[in-house]
């Protein structure tokens, strides 16, 4: 694969990754939306942590890249969820 090729394929991943980013935002406040009218706090660090091990188990030489957009995307979900 040459330097041209592999641009191509990584903006048609970045395009699907901000399809998929935005849905996630979506959701995510969705979710606050719940929290908040069930009186449950935004934060689950239980439920982060699972995340990021299946997340980490999966990636293998990437664990920790992983784990740091993992940890990214929890804090702005986070910030989405408390909106409102």
């Amino acid at each position: 694969m040459n330097l041209e090729e592999a641009r191509k394929e990584i903006n048609a991943i970045n395009d699907q990754m901000l399809e998929l980013f935005i849905r996630r935002l979506e959701l995510s406040e969705k979710i606050g939306e719940d929290k908040r009218k069930r009186g449950i706090a935004i934060l689950d660090e239980n439920r982060e942590k699972e995340i990021l091990e299946k997340m980490k188990g999966k990636s293998e030489n990437f664990s920790k890249e992983v784990e740091e957009f993992f940890q990214f995307l929890f804090k702005i979900s986070k910030k989405r969820q408390t909106k409102g």
